[in-house]
Parts: C-alpha cells; sequence; structure tokens
C-alpha cells in the first residue's frame, strides 16, 4: 500500500480479508524523525473529545510537501518565526508514550488553532 511517493506500508490481513487502519502517528515518524504535534490537532490530542480530526498539523524541521492517506490530510508548519529567531522550535513540547512511537505535542497550556487557512496560537 503507498502512502505517498517513496512511502509504503505492508498489513497483514485480517479475518475479514480487510486492511487494518495504519496509525497516523507512525506514517508520521516514517516522514520525519522529527515532529511535533501542533495547533488545532494538539488542540484536538489534549481534549480527547475528537481523537484526531481529517486534517493533521504537524511541526518539523524537515521540509514535508502536504498529502493525503487514509482520509487524513497530513500538514507540516513551521514554528513560529519568534521561536525560530530564538533557536527554541522545541518550547513547550511534551512527549506521550503510545502507538509504538513517542507522540510529542504542543503543551496544552499554549496549543493554538487553525481557522480559514490561518494559523492562531495563544503563546503569540
Amino acid at each position: 500500500m503507498s502512502i505517498r511517493n517513496g512511502l509504503y506500508a505492508t498489513l497483514p490481513m485480517d479475518g475479514n480479508n480487510k486492511l487494518d487502519h495504519i496509525d497516523p502517528y507512525l506514517v508520521l515518524e516514517k516522514i520525519s524523525k522529527v515532529w511535533v504535534l501542533s495547533y488545532k490537532t494538539a488542540f484536538e490530542f489534549h481534549s480527547k473529545t475528537n481523537p484526531l480530526s481529517s486534517k493533521l498539523y504537524f511541526l518539523s524541521p524537515h521540509t514535508v510537501a502536504p498529502f493525503f492517506f487514509q482520509s487524513i490530510y497530513y500538514k507540516r508548519t513551521p514554528a513560529p518565526v519568534r521561536l525560530q529567531k530564538k533557536g527554541q522550535e522545541m518550547f513547550g513540547v511534551v512527549s506521550y508514550k503510545g502507538s509504538g512511537v513517542d507522540i510529542k505535542v504542543t503543551d496544552k497550556k499554549i496549543c493554538g488553532w487553525v481557522s480559514k487557512n490561518k494559523i492562531h496560537s495563544f503563546f503569540l
């Protein structure tokens, strides 16, 4: 199964001959070893009301072109300019164990949201 250009996954078939769902955090781990759930995605992660919407925003120092996989739109966002200037791109990041990877996410006290293609943040 192709995830995106150059990245593929193999899954065992279950008893119903249906493919299992691939965890989006595992996809991020293979796309970029350094990633942090950010903005609206971090807000949703902490709220536990909607585990994951159809858009997944993540910070990464590596350029990653946006892509769709299993009905999720993955979009890399750069760290806020103020943090980049100070060399503190990983400010306010907490880590959780899960899905076979460390899930790094913006702390719930400073996460932001996205509306109409504009990124908002509580600490800027």
